[in-house]
């Protein structure tokens, strides 16, 4: 059998036919170079307060549209198990003109992590299937946490049976606060449905940012990630040398750790839910609250995802219009502290065991990571930590 390409993957699924079997046998023609880890400062270029009320009053608006949809849906993507669905995601072309201030970002983000041979081509409203899918966050900074999880083609795996990822991920933050980005150089199975996705490759590599109005990351699009509760390892040190614990709070309920496998996976809201977020029962009331808000813009180089669509023209005119010139640029890289688990002797090791969301009906795990017990770090920063063999794992 000839291996199919992700162009005659999506003809396929658009035409209504099954993936020839195996699933795994659908392939990039010519794959692109991957996708590395990259952080950028300040590379949503903030020239007001105004500007960043904008752009995070426009995310949490969105945001709260979209769970709200997902609350009133009685299907699996409802509220199921304490938890809440974030809904399905938004989609736009390369070569699509812009009609708000988000997709605008989106579109220069899509831009700027393009391959080359695809970047230095000319683009076309749909060329080739190239395009960004697009979602925001808003959520409570200082009690909410977002499982780990892959970002998936959720219609291709409830469909087919495959995990198609894209070919990069992005975070863009227009906070200072909230629980820290994690990530993780683990990628999915191709195949969904054949036990648990463990591709028998080691984890290596991590990365732990911290938001920062206007910080931009970038990883693989097939990595594992999120922003879990990391139990007060984090020192971070201000601008006046002061250090103070980062600690953000429970899964869920007081005295729960964490959710168990079952709650992990309903909590997710299957596979139209993008995260699992979990929500601390303790709220404070009023508006004085601090919100951890993201723009999350992941690239497709082989056409949108199922369940992405693109944002209807009422809702788009509702936001921040688009600016004469995007501000976005990539000219501040962020500065990389690097540590190991070798490092950490002296002062001990904490082992972590968070659930994997969104998986496949059947299918569960967790991943399970020892961590330094004190991880220091600058505000707003973001390390690199690197582990020795079995130190950071999936358990099924």
């Amino acid at each position: 059998m000839q291996p199919l390409s992700h162009k005659s993957f999506k003809s396929i699924i658009a035409e209504g036919n099954d993936v020839p079997s195996p699933p795994c046998a659908v392939i990039e023609a010519s794959p692109p170079v991957p996708a590395e880890f990259g952080s950028w400062d300040e590379a949503v270029e903030l020239r007001s307060a105004r500007l960043l009320d904008r752009l995070a009053s426009d995310c949490s608006s969105l945001f709260s549209a979209r769970a709200t949809a997902a609350a009133a849906d009685p299907s699996p993507g409802g509220t199921e198990g304490g938890g809440y669905s974030t809904g399905s995601t938004y989609w736009i072309s390369r070569g699509d003109p812009p009609r708000c201030l988000l997709e605008q970002i989106a579109l220069a983000i899509l831009e700027s992590h393009l391959p080359h041979d695809i970047s230095s081509a000319p683009s076309s409203p749909g060329t080739m299937g190239v395009g960004a899918e697009w979602w925001t966050l808003s959520i409570d900074a200082e009690e909410d946490s977002v499982g780990f999880h892959w970002d998936l083609d959720y219609d291709a795996e409830e469909r087919h049976g495959v995990h198609r990822t894209p070919y990069a991920a992005t975070v863009t933050y227009l906070c200072d606060s909230g629980a820290p980005t994690f990530v993780l150089d683990k990628a999915p199975t191709k195949a969904s449905r054949e036990g648990p996705p463990e591709d028998g490759k080691v984890i290596e590599r991590g990365w732990i940012s911290l938001p920062a109005a206007g910080k931009h990351m970038r990883f693989r699009g097939s990595w594992l990630h999120g922003a879990p509760d990391l139990g007060g390892i984090l020192r971070v040190r201000g601008g006046d040398e002061s250090s103070v614990v980062l600690n953000a709070k429970k899964w869920q309920k007081d005295g729960e750790r964490e959710p168990s496998r079952k709650k992990g996976r309903s909590a997710s809201s299957s596979k139209r839910g993008r995260k699992a977020i979990s929500s601390s029962t303790k709220k404070v009331k009023g508006n004085k609250r601090k919100k951890r808000v993201s723009l999350l813009v992941n690239v497709w180089l082989d056409g949108a995802p199922g369940l992405a669509a693109p944002l209807p023209l009422k809702v788009a005119n509702r936001l921040s219009p688009c600016l004469v010139k995007v501000p976005f640029s990539l000219s501040r890289p962020s500065q990389l502290l690097g540590g190991s688990t070798d490092e950490a002797e002296d002062c001990g090791k904490q082992e972590f065991d968070w659930p994997v969301a969104n998986l496949a009906e059947g299918v569960s795990c967790s991943v399970c990571v020892q961590m330094p017990r004190s991880v220091d770090m600058i505000m707003g920063g973001t390390v690199e930590l690197t582990f020795r063999t079995g130190e950071a794992l999936l358990l099924f």
